[in-house]
Order: structure tokens, then C-alpha cells, then sequence
């Protein structure tokens, strides 16, 4: 058998619209606060204690003596140097031309006896 269908619910009536609040007071001004106490002056800090001294290095041992070097071969003899080929033989002079004879000088005057 067919299930009855339920009948429609009705709509709800609307809400009547809420009523402003009242606009808050203001508040009071807060009191001032009072002035903080100057804070104690720090107690000066203790001095320092000295450093002990430090111990001294122990002194360093001595190095090794260097081991002498071995001595330098001799050097190998140079090859001797190849003999100069001869120079060529240089062509003679060209004969020179002979000179223009002087003139003859003037014959001296005779000296005052």
C-alpha cells in the first residue's frame, strides 16, 4: 500500500527586527602611573685576579747537520772548435792616377847685404 504523503510545514513568521543598541559611554581616563624608583646603583664588580705566569717553552733541540753534498763530476772536455776555413784573397787595388806636377814657385827676392 502506498506511504501518505506528509503535509507542507508552514513558513515561519518573520523576525521582528532588533532595536538598536545604546550608544556606550566613554570611558574615564585612566590615572596616571606613578614615577618608578630610581633603580640601586650596581656594587662595583670585584678586580680581577692576576693571570699566573706562564711556564717558559722548553728549548727547542738542535736540527740535524746537513748531510755534505755530493762533489760535481767533472764536466766532459769541449769537442775542439772546427778550423777556420781561409779567407779569399782580396781583389788589388786599381792603380792610382799620377799626380798634376806642381807649378813652379816664384823665385825668391835677393837678401839685403
Amino acid at each position: 500500500a502506498p506511504v501518505p504523503r506528509a503535509a507542507p510545514v508552514p513558513r515561519a513568521a518573520p523576525l521582528p527586527r532588533a532595536a538598536p543598541l545604546p550608544r556606550a559611554a566613554p570611558l574615564p581616563r585612566a590615572a596616571p602611573l606613578p614615577r618608578a624608583a630610581p633603580l640601586p646603583r650596581a656594587a662595583p664588580l670585584p678586580r680581577a685576579a692576576p693571570l699566573p705566569r706562564a711556564a717558559p717553552l722548553p728549548r727547542a733541540a738542535p736540527l740535524p747537520r746537513a748531510a755534505p753534498l755530493p762533489r760535481a763530476a767533472p764536466l766532459p772536455r769541449a769537442a775542439p772548435l772546427p778550423r777556420a776555413a781561409p779567407l779569399p784573397r782580396a781583389a788589388p787595388l786599381p792603380r792610382a792616377a799620377p799626380l798634376p806636377r806642381a807649378a813652379p814657385l816664384p823665385r825668391a827676392a835677393p837678401l839685403p847685404r
